[in-house]
Order: structure tokens, then C-alpha cells, then sequence
């Protein structure tokens, strides 16, 4: 039902930190519009769901989870919404130029872009065993160019290359994080104790050139934070460890120069906590599996990587601070 009332709705979706903490114009608006909300007040989190008109007034908002209880809200904001005059129904076309670019825009037209699934795995790598309920998604990003840094230079049978460096560890310390359960952590290049990826040309037919990945990470967080004043600066110290093995295949065609098919998995052990990701602390610990597949043509892959603002540090230059 909640799905079928939606016909009557524009749905939409937004990380909520950068709206209730931001000072640009669309932040301001949303934190006018949620502090009469229903925390009915300035300051805290703002999350939950909210049905407002184009031109930001708000009809109705709950941090509802439920899907009856969502319905009954959808249904109490399009009361509030029958009632609305038609001139205050219209968004003003001047609102558009208030908005600043966001994390978005920077989507890697025709590059690499990755579906990231984690969830926790049994500890006896038992296939069979019942799988652990939690699991959760993020992305990956990768530009055009540097699609072409996963291959050896020479695409023949028996020609291997590392990833560069700058990439690994974009790939290991933003992505290879223990986010099962909600937001954690990412590490600092310095704390990746060893690791590497691995790429082999197995096979080349005409512009076909299949490849198979391999490698490992150890990464240890173990003193403090390392990667400056940002969203992500932690209250306290968060002693940590991921360690995990890499396997994966990958089809690269030379005339499009972009693979048609990548697969990347990694499994291993994580060790501790952070401040949200609901672990029980420094010496919980437990075994982790990700998955890295294709975001194809999906209208979600251009939802950014929960640590995007973090990508110029670790070589995205493509990516610019907002």
C-alpha cells in the first residue's frame, strides 16, 4: 500500500548529517523546515521522513519505521496538502539558483562505479551455515582513467601489474570497513600494516581481455586519528583491525575501454568497534565478507560513497571539497 500511495508523492532521499549541519542555502532550508518538525526543536539529528511542498513548507514528518505507520503519514500530508493554496504549491524559480554543487555532480561519467554489499559472515566459513541477518551497501567510484590503472599496461596473456598505490588504499581505508551495522570509521593510509592487489591477463580474445584479481590487506588503527579535522573526527580513540583477502575476475574491452563485467570479493576478520557501528568494543570481534559488483545503469549508483569527502585525500583530484 505504502508503495502504490507513492504515485501521489515526488520520493526522494538525502544523508541527513550534511543537511542539518550544512550553511549553504539548501541546508538552511531543510533545518527551517525540520526544526518544526517532530523533534520540535534546533539542533540534534534531524533523520526520519518528512512530506513537504515544493516550496519547502512543511505538511508532515515522523521518524516513522513502520510501513502503516509511514502510511498514515503519507495520508496526514496529503490532507495538509489538499488544503494548501495553489500559489503556495509552487516551487520559486529562483530557488534553484541557491542550490551548491553536491557530492553528486561529481559521479564519474562512463568510469567504474561499484555497489559495495557487506554483512557479517559465519566464523567457521561454513557456506551452509544460516546467513547473519545485518548487511549493508555503499559505493565505489572510479573514473574513466583510472578504470584503465586496475590492467597491466600490456593486455597479454601472463602480463600481471599491482594497483597503484593511492588507488589500494582508496579501495582498502574508505571501502574495506567494518559498516555492517551503520556508520564506522575509515583508516588512514599509515595504519594499512601490508597489502596489495594483483592483476593477471588470463585470457585475450580480439577486444576481450579477461582478468583475475588477488591480493590481501592487513589494516591496524591503534593510536589516534590520522586523517585531519573533517565529519569523520572521532570523540576518542577507536582501536581497530581489518584483515582480509582479495579474489576477483574482471572482462576489460578495448573499445569502449571499460570492463563489462567486475566482481570483487574480499573476506576475513575485523577486531573492535567505533563510536556508531554498534560492536561491543576493542575486543569484540568477527569474521566480514564484501562484495564489489557494478552499479550498471541503476538511478542509486549515483548515491556517493559514505566517505566521498575524504577521496581527495587519497589522490581523487577529481573530486573537489564542498
Amino acid at each position: 500500500m505504502v508503495i502504490s500511495r507513492t504515485a501521489k508523492f515526488i520520493p526522494a532521499a538525502d544523508e541527513v548529517w550534511r543537511l542539518q549541519t550544512g550553511t549553504d542555502p539548501e541546508s538552511q532550508i531543510f533545518q527551517e523546515m525540520a526544526n518544526g518538525g517532530h523533534y520540535q526543536g534546533v539542533g540534534g539529528t534531524r533523520q526520519g521522513i518528512y512530506v513537504v511542498s515544493p516550496n519547502g513548507r512543511l505538511l508532515a514528518s515522523a521518524n516513522a519505521l513502520e510501513p502503516m505507520a509511514t502510511l498514515a503519514l503519507m495520508e496526514q500530508g496529503l490532507v495538509a496538502w489538499n488544503k494548501l493554496p495553489q500559489a503556495e504549491r509552487q516551487l520559486d524559480p529562483r530557488a534553484r539558483d541557491k542550490v551548491n554543487p553536491r557530492w553528486e555532480d561529481f559521479f564519474p561519467e562512463r568510469g567504474l562505479t561499484l555497489r559495495v554489499t557487506l554483512r557479517d559472515l559465519p566464523r567457521n566459513g561454513d557456506p551452509t551455515a544460516k546467513r547473519k541477518p545485518p548487511a549493508n551497501r555503499d559505493h565505489a567510484w572510479f573514473t574513466r582513467a583510472e578504470v584503465r590503472e586496475f590492467l597491466p599496461n600490456r593486455l597479454e596473456v601472463g602480463q600481471r601489474s599491482e594497483l597503484p598505490r593511492a588507488l589500494f588504499e582508496r579501495l582498502a581505508c574508505l571501502h574495506l570497513v567494518d559498516a555492517v551495522y551503520g556508520q564506522t570509521l575509515p583508516y588512514a593510509p599509515d595504519e594499512i600494516r601490508a597489502g596489495s592487489l594483483e592483476c593477471e591477463v588470463v585470457e585475450r580474445r580480439d577486444q576481450t581481455v579477461q582478468v583475475a584479481f588477488e591480493g590481501s590487506v592487513e589494516m591496524v588503527a591503534d593510536g589516534p586519528w590520522l586523517l585531519g579535522e573533517n565529519d569523520w573526527t572521532p570523540n576518542r580513540e577507536y582501536p581497530r583491525s581489518t584483515t582480509l583477502d582479495l579474489i576477483g575476475n574482471a572482462i576489460y574491452n578495448t573499445d569502449s575501454l571499460a570492463f563489462t563485467h567486475f566482481e570483487l570479493i574480499a573476506t576475513g576478520l575485523w577486531r573492535g568497534g567505533t563510536q556508531f557501528n554498534t560492536r561491543a568494543g576493542a575486543e569484540d570481534e568477527g569474521a566480514i565478507g564484501f562484495v564489489f559488483q557494478p552499479t550498471l545503469n541503476s538511478p542509486s549508483a549515483r548515491v556517493p560513497p559514505a566517505f566521498i569527502n575524504l577521496y581527495q585525500q587519497f589522490g581523487a583530484d577529481w573530486v573537489r571539497g564542498l
